[in-house]
């Protein structure tokens, strides 16, 4: 399980928070309790954690609060999976943007009909 400074750090270094006093301010905390989750003594509650995972882009915020705060093993359990398969699903998203912008416009098409040498005609498209 990531910390949640992890993600502090992530969004600071990245340009979304300046600061912790920063973070506070953006999600309606005071700055105790951002020094509090860095220190691993407390966890945000779900609507913090849902603050957080909206401004940093990482739905995985979310469940993965849920599984600190978690009053049972089982609970705890369903919660770290929820977070991984959450992590996943979002590096995926990342990765497929990343391939979709990087790679190279296509060509322009052009299409040519062939005839299919059958007893009923189809007319068949071969795109190159």
């Amino acid at each position: 399980m990531r910390q949640i400074s992890r993600y502090i750090d992530e969004a600071r270094n990245s340009g979304i928070i300046q600061n912790d006093a920063d973070l506070a301010r953006k999600i309606g905390i005071g700055r105790a309790a951002v020094s509090l989750w860095r220190s691993g003594e407390r966890a945000p509650n779900e609507n913090q954690a849902a603050a957080l995972a909206d401004l940093f882009g990482k739905p995985e915020i979310m469940a993965e609060a849920m599984a600190t705060r978690a009053k049972s093993d089982k609970a705890r359990t369903m919660w770290e999976r929820v977070a991984v398969a959450l992590n996943k699903c979002t590096t995926f998203g990342v990765l497929a943007a990343v391939g979709l912008i990087a790679s190279p416009p296509p060509a322009e098409a052009s299409a040519q009909p062939v005839q299919a040498q059958a007893s009923r005609l189809h007319t068949l498209y071969y795109v190159n």
